[in-house]
């Protein structure tokens, strides 16, 4: 019936659609005046009426060959033509242009015509679609316009006849003349009309906006609402021709006027109807290859394409990918002549919505047969389609259940025997019987007698109206006289007046769930057993930490009754300190991890003991859904730990009281324990072990007092590497400096497992005296060489200076360019010297102990700046690049002794340019650690592309009075002190140097140091 009267609609709305394009053709084919349309692109004549045709004297298919330029009088063909147009009525306020031009006609006469030309837009996107130009032949009026007007009775005749309103009125709206159809379109004689404002007439919405626009226009066509005398209103299309004087004023305005009541009727029902029928209409110029959308089909498209589209690539967008060639084919081949003129298809919208179109088209055909046009329409159906999905699918799965259920489905009458009139398939394994063995029997004859009068008073219970679907288990006979168990919903249908008309039954055998249930009433039996004659305390959680059960055991440990547990949060029982640790071994159980753990637990009375927890996850059908636990009182066993700690307690008194000095280093080398025998044996203070350089400063020579490579000593290598060491004769460093010779063994530290660090024992083995006093005639010996050093570089440094300063003295006179150049050596020679006696200098100060730190504030920035621009021009000259680069976060004034700072970077960056030849040498500093606002820890890295250093010989770096090879120092020079100095310099300020090269790739070298924030 919906589709019936769906398509009854369609056929109505069809109906009204030809009807109004009938009055359209007709008004259009029997216009007085010429009307052509043309498109605005190109200007191409797309409809001509007869009366055009006439005017010019040809026949319409030959006119349609010809251009507007072709019948256009030649000295008038440049006067507008269509794209001046065009950009006169985007531009234009009112929408029309008026022109005069003169035409050719086919017998060579010349015609003179007035011109309306008007913009027609699309509703949706206000485009232009169609110039459409009204031609009024003005030949005779231009030969003798003033005659025309006094002929009246000629003007009489037209204006009677005339089916448009033809009105004279002042400028201030007074209406001068009216036409004689007045009575017949508005029903008001003509003297019930002259001498009234012509607003008196016009809807008062309309009248409103003519007082605030204007009551006429010299190109704008309006389309307004005028009274009829019975007081309905009529919709009205006005065009203007305004009369002036001379002097431009104006003195007459003519308007004529069209009832076009009908066609905006039908335009606005036309448009009602598509949105209500979700009808929408488009149609196809082949010419043009134009297409052009309503605003219905563009909605149910979700706006996907334009009302004008210059190729059909945007409808077939929106079409499934699944449907869009078939739908192309079907176009096609319509164009190629074949009857199809429809089609079902998808589209998919923007946000993936799909909707089912069906589609119904026309072609239209030229006089040479080729296809010229296409119209047509769509609709959405996919609410239809659906429901017919829905229908098929709920009768195939009606089919199924029915056929295919395990459930048996019957249908019986409302009678005292409860008459079987329908039975499924599924009695047949059930029950043993025949569907038609079934029907016409009593149902109650099945019933086993036991159960008989329950299930009379259940249905009968069933049958009121707001009984809901209701279930009932009874034992059911089979047909060989057993029984087995069923589960029945029973429901009464109804009529549409609410009668009962019979009764719906889905019954499933539930024997084995009856026995599973008894089996699990046992099985129940002997799990509460456990439950509660458990000697531990357990208990069961939901998954949100919430008691569900727990046995008498857990309540003489918490305090509290099973009915007060129950529905508790476990958190409640747990120690705050301990309860985060308690959550997180939850979260594991949950997962399906069975936990066991200690926690502190408080019961009821506010005392605190130990407990040991144990959790495992309840899984039902593969899901957990709940948490066992079982919990001990582990209190005595936590105080008998006690006491083994106690014992631990002595054996540390023990430890604290060897000769043998014991530390205990991580793997991260900082001190984890200490006995004050290590502390005296290496003259440190319980505050010296935070620092982790002691594991480097412990054993950082060789027996002959050469130095290991930072980092591979065997003692930090076994610490590092985790391995087992023994040794003999080491030499470890005391604090102050001094040295002794250790007897050391080094055993690795682990926990279940995982390395923790090692343990370091050692021993002094210097107590004979002739080691003691061999040590002592070395110590004094270096002493002794340090001080020489010291005195001796006094003393040169008083007759280099005055050497340099005559060499300045004598620079400054007239010399010959040979005399010149010796004084050139002679500066660099002292300079050279100088920079010897320095290095001498502070190498034995720092060997006396007589080297200071000067602290003070600085600019980091500043510093390396400096540093940089002091070694810019040798830079330059050797053609190298120098940069630096300051990390961000690093403080702008740090405290330090800026001067040795800027010592270390000019020692480290003289030598990466002296030993570069090319490519580049950057300075750069970051920030390591920053310890609050107090102190931060800068790494400050010189890097180089020079000749490297082998790994065979990176050992002696830092050693003094070392070079690596004899001819580098013959072809670069120096002492070999640079970066002994340093290393005791960085030393010295708390910090530490290393150095990674590759042989002719280049060298970088790393020191770190701390600072104080200023």
């Amino acid at each position: 019936m919906f589709r019936q009267s769906r398509i009854l609609r369609r056929d109505h709305v069809r109906d009204q659609t030809k009807n109004r394009l009938s009055i359209y053709e007709y008004i259009y084919r029997h216009a007085p005046g010429g009307i052509i349309v043309m498109t605005p692109e190109d200007g191409r004549w797309r409809m001509i009426n007869p009366a055009f045709c006439r005017m010019l004297g040809y026949p319409e298919s030959e006119l349609l060959k010809l251009s507007y330029i072709d019948v256009t009088y030649p000295e008038d063909r440049e006067v507008t033509n269509h794209h001046e147009a065009l950009a006169y009525l985007l531009n234009s306020p009112d929408g029309v242009m008026q022109t005069e031009k003169r035409y050719v006609r086919k017998d060579g006469s010349i015609i003179s015509a007035e011109l309306h030309t008007s913009l027609i837009r699309d509703e949706d996107t206000g485009m232009p679609i169609y110039l459409v130009t009204h031609f009024i032949e003005t030949t005779a009026r231009k030969a003798d316009d003033q005659k025309l007007l006094e002929a009246r009775d000629l003007y009489d005749l037209i204006t009677k006849n005339a089916q448009d309103l033809i009105s004279l009125s002042s400028p201030d709206g007074t209406i001068l003349y009216i036409s004689p159809s007045t009575e017949e379109t508005l029903g008001y004689a003509a003297d019930e009309v002259i001498g009234r404002n012509r607003l008196e007439f016009y809807h008062p919405e309309d009248a409103k906006v003519m007082r605030e626009t204007s009551l006429f226009s010299d190109s704008d066509v309006f389309t307004r609402r005028l009274r009829h005398k019975d007081g309905h209103y009529l919709w009205f299309e006005t065009s203007f021709k305004v009369m002036r004087s001379p002097a431009g004023e104006v003195t007459r305005v003519l308007a004529i006027g069209r009832n076009v009541t009908a066609r905006i009727k039908n335009e606005q029902t036309l448009a009602r109807a598509q949105q209500i029928a979700l009808i929408g209409s488009w149609e196809w110029d082949l010419l043009s290859n134009k297409l052009y959308f309503s605003a219905e089909i563009r909605r149910i498209f979700g706006y996907t394409i334009q009302p004008v589209e210059e190729d059909y690539a945007s409808f077939i967008a929106a079409i499934h990918p699944e449907d869009a060639r078939e739908v192309g084919h079907v176009i096609g081949r319509t164009l190629e002549g074949e009857p199809t003129t429809q089609t079902r298809y998808r589209i998919v919208l923007p946000d993936n919505t799909v909707k089912t179109i069906h589609s119904q088209w026309e072609v239209t055909y030229g006089d040479h047969g080729q296809p010229v046009q296409v119209i047509g329409m769509v609709q959405d159906i996919t609410a239809h389609v659906a429901m017919e999905e829905q229908i098929k699918n709920s009768e195939r799965n009606y089919r199924l259940i029915s056929d295919h259920s395990r459930d048996m489905i019957s249908r019986h009458a409302v009678n005292d025997e409860v008459t079987f009139l329908y039975a499924s398939p599924a009695c047949l394994p059930l029950l043993g019987y025949m569907p038609q063995e079934l029907v016409g029997t009593s149902g109650y004859t099945h019933v086993h007698p036991d159960d008989r009068y329950a299930v009379q008073e259940f249905l009968a219970a069933s049958q009121s109206d707001n009984a809901p679907n209701s279930t009932i288990i009874f034992r059911f006979m089979k047909k060989d006289g057993s029984h087995i168990w069923f589960e029945s919903t029973i429901r009464y249908t109804r009529d549409e007046e609410g009668r009962v008309q019979d009764i719906i039954a889905v019954s499933r055998d539930i024997t084995e769930r009856r026995q599973s249930e008894l089996r699990l009433q046992e099985s129940e039996q002997r799990f509460k057993s456990l439950f509660e004659y458990n000697p531990s305390s357990v208990f069961s959680l939901d998954l949100d930490g919430h008691f569900r059960s727990s046995n008498v055991n857990m309540e003489l440990m918490t305090g509290y009754s099973r009915q007060q547990l129950t529905g508790m949060h476990f958190r409640q029982l747990v120690d705050e300190a301990h309860l985060p640790r308690a959550l997180q071994h939850f979260e594991e159980v949950k997962k399906g991890k069975p936990q066991s753990y200690e926690i502190r637990i408080t019961n009821k009375d506010g005392l605190h003991f130990e407990a040991s927890i144990t959790n495992v996850p309840i899984i039902v059908d593969d899901h957990i859904v709940g948490v066992y636990g079982i919990a001990i009182d582990i209190t005595e066993r936590k105080r008998y730990l006690e006491q083994v700690e106690k014992l631990s307690y002595e054996r540390e008194l023990i430890f604290n009281s060897v000769s043998e000095g014991i530390v205990g280093i991580d793997t991260n080398g900082t001190v984890m324990f200490f006995n004050p025998a290590a502390s005296s044996l290496l003259g440190l203070e319980a505050q010296d072990w935070h620092n982790k350089q002691i594991l480097y400063s412990l054993q950082h020579t060789h027996a002959d007092g050469t130095h290991y490579a930072p980092g591979e000593s065997p003692l930090v290598k076994a610490v590092r590497n985790g391995t087992a060491l023994e040794s003999s004769d080491a030499i470890f460093w005391r604090k102050d400096g001094s040295s002794f010779f250790a007897e050391y063994e080094v055993t690795p530290l682990a926990d279940r497992g995982q390395r923790k660090g090692a343990v370091i024992v050692f021993r002094d083995k210097t107590g004979e005296k002739e080691i003691i006093r061999a040590k002592e005639y070395a110590e004094q010996a270096d002493r002794s060489k340090s001080e020489f050093l010291a005195v001796m570089s006094h003393e040169l440094r008083t007759p280099l200076n005055g050497i340099i300063g005559m060499t300045d003295l004598l620079a400054d006179t007239p010399l010959s360019e040979e005399q010149h150049e010796f004084v050139h050596i002679i500066r660099d020679s002292n300079d050279a010297l100088l920079r010897l006696l320095n290095e001498i200098l502070d190498f034995s100060k720092m060997e006396a102990g007589k080297m200071e730190l000067a602290a003070g504030p600085f600019s980091i920035r500043q510093t390396i700046e400096g540093v940089v621009e002091l070694f810019t021009a040798r830079a330059i000259e050797k053609d190298l690049t120098l940069s630096c680069s300051i990390g961000t976060g690093i403080p702008e004034l740090l405290t330090g002794d800026e001067m040795k700072l800027r010592q270390i970077l000019v020692n480290l960056v003289g030598n990466a340019l002296k030993f570069t030849e090319e490519g580049s040498v950057s300075v750069d500093v970051s920030l390591k650690a920053l310890s609050g606002s107090h102190t931060c820890l800068l790494a400050f890295s010189v890097s180089d592309t020079g000749i490297g250093i082998p790994e065979d010989k990176q050992a002696r770096l830092f050693q003094s009075f070392t070079q690596l090879h004899p001819s580098l120092n013959r072809k670069y020079g120096g002492t070999g002190l640079g970066l002994a100095i340093c290393k005791k310099l960085i030393e010295l300020m708390d910090g530490h140097i290393s150095a990674e090269s590759e042989d002719g790739i280049g060298s970088t070298f790393t020191f770190i140091l701390p600072f104080t924030i200023a």
